[in-house]
């Protein structure tokens, strides 16, 4: 990912190990490292979309939580979202909670998911998900669509040159080979099994669109998550760090870029107009109808706001969160995410930048 100018390059060594995992000592000093990853990962903040060449308002369906310090979370191995009945839920590497918030506190949480992803991807620290809605799909015949269970929960995240799929209630996973592209992706539902992940190389951003598929006739365990196709989206030429927004209307997506150049954000409406047949191997009509939003939208950086990082050490997980010109730390236990301890450390500066690195014996 591409650096920001004039952000604050900052690394914290926060806990030193004794003799015991309970005896932590917190003591920052700064890195002698050159730079570090900063977010660049794009929030859109208004909460509509109006469509410039037609009299269409979109309502944005922003999924993001804040966390108990008021501050998005949005970090492997560790991401809060909504869940289809909107109640809070917490992905934490190889399980994920339920919980509710009290006086900013998270007040009680339930484990929904108690087991192990499977050995295949136990490597991979998913960082986002997709909500997906039932599908009850035709005939398991070759190249038609999969059925897909009620509410199934996706999680994904780039690795290399693939991008991991998981598939929870379905307890299948799936990786497709994206190439060397940017390290931000961001993946949506389109309807039924079809997807869209909008990602950018070579700073133009581009859609790949993907569909779940049996490849065996009458065989239910016979899956395949395919490509389409991949297609740029020349209205963002020369950017990067692309998301994608679901709206009010399911015909239609937001995409959102960095112009790297300017480091000014743009987003468009998507309007998705096809219909997927069956063993087909590209599209044979344009996919998607790109429109210019009306200008006032009200969209930010990541890093522009408060926001945690969190990493996952020995038995326990730390958060922190910038806040102005303080991190605020909590030591979290790693079976029920439970609050150990918490504390602060104060600079004399605005903090514009907050990475956690895990060493052999510290954390950085």
């Amino acid at each position: 990912m591409k650096q920001t100018q004039n952000i604050l390059l900052l690394y914290c060594f926060f806990f030193l190990i004794s003799f015991s995992e309970e005896d932590i000592i917190t003591n920052p000093i700064k890195t002698d490292k050159d730079s570090n990853p900063v977010d660049c990962r794009i929030i859109y903040k208004s909460i509509t979309a109006e469509i410039t060449s037609s009299s269409l308002t979109l309502n944005i369906l922003n999924n993001f939580v804040k966390f108990p310090h008021n501050a998005y979370l949005l970090s492997q191995p560790t991401f809060v979202f909504l869940n289809e009945g909107g109640f809070n839920n917490m992905f934490l590497g190889d399980r994920y909670f339920k919980f509710d918030f009290y006086e900013d506190e998270i007040k009680a949480n339930s484990i929904i998911n108690p087991g192990n992803l499977p050995s295949d991807i136990s490597n991979i620290k998913f960082t986002d998900y997709i909500m997906h809605i039932e599908y009850r799909g035709t005939t398991k015949q070759k190249d038609n669509m999969c059925k897909i269970d009620s509410n199934e929960n996706i999680f994904y995240r780039k690795d290399g040159q693939n991008l991991y799929f998981y598939y929870k209630y379905m307890g299948k996973s799936f990786s497709v080979n994206f190439g060397d592209i940017d390290e931000q992706v961001s993946c949506k539902v389109i309807k039924e099994a079809l997807y869209v992940c909008a990602f950018s190389q070579n700073s133009q951003i581009q859609l790949k669109f993907l569909v779940l598929i049996y490849y065996e006739n009458l065989n239910a365990e016979a899956r395949e998550l395919k490509v389409i196709d991949t297609i740029s989206v020349f209205k963002l030429n020369n950017h990067d760090n692309a998301i994608l927004y679901n709206t009010s209307d399911s015909n239609y997506k937001i995409l959102c870029g960095r112009n790297v150049q300017y480091n000014d954000i743009k987003c468009c409406a998507i309007e998705f107009n096809f219909e997927y047949t069956p063993g087909m191997s590209s599209f044979t009509t344009t996919p998607f109808t790109a429109y210019d939003i009306a200008t006032g939208y009200e969209t930010s950086f990541l890093y522009n706001e408060d926001y945690c990082n969190s990493v996952k050490f020995n038995s326990e997980f730390l958060v922190c969160c910038k806040k102005d010109n303080n991190i605020v730390c909590d030591r979290r236990d790693e079976n029920q995410f439970l609050l150990i301890n918490r504390f602060n450390l104060e600079f004399p500066f605005q903090i514009s930048n907050v990475s956690l690195e895990k060493g052999e014996d510290n954390l950085n």
